[in-house]
């Protein structure tokens, strides 16, 4: 369980330093081939700022998980990393590439 643990906490702080510099410190190149899809059309300047985010708050919701492990039992620990992967998961895939009503 401690390398568990151990892998939470550090897959939530890369996740909370990618969203951050996605987000807002604007280095959409971390993000494959953005420039290119964004001449293309294929996806809108906010994009890169919605998955940014949704990185970061992923990235907060995973620390906050392994604490709850520490602190209330790996039974805790694993319903909640099931919760949040299946919300993150949803979340990425349904955020859309561009906005629909500006065509």
């Amino acid at each position: 369980m401690p390398v568990l643990i151990t892998i939470q906490l550090l897959l939530g702080v890369a996740l909370i330093l990618l969203g951050y510099l996605i987000r807002f410190q604007g280095l959409h190149s971390l993000l494959g081939s953005f420039e290119e899809q964004l001449r293309r059309g294929r996806v809108d300047a906010g994009y890169a700022g919605r998955i940014g985010l949704v990185l970061f708050v992923g990235g907060f919701l995973l620390l906050a998980t392994s604490l709850a492990t520490v602190r209330f039992g790996a039974e805790v620990g694993v319903a909640l990393s099931t919760i949040l992967i299946t919300a993150l998961l949803i979340t990425l895939f349904a955020t859309p590439k561009h906005d629909r009503h500006r065509g």
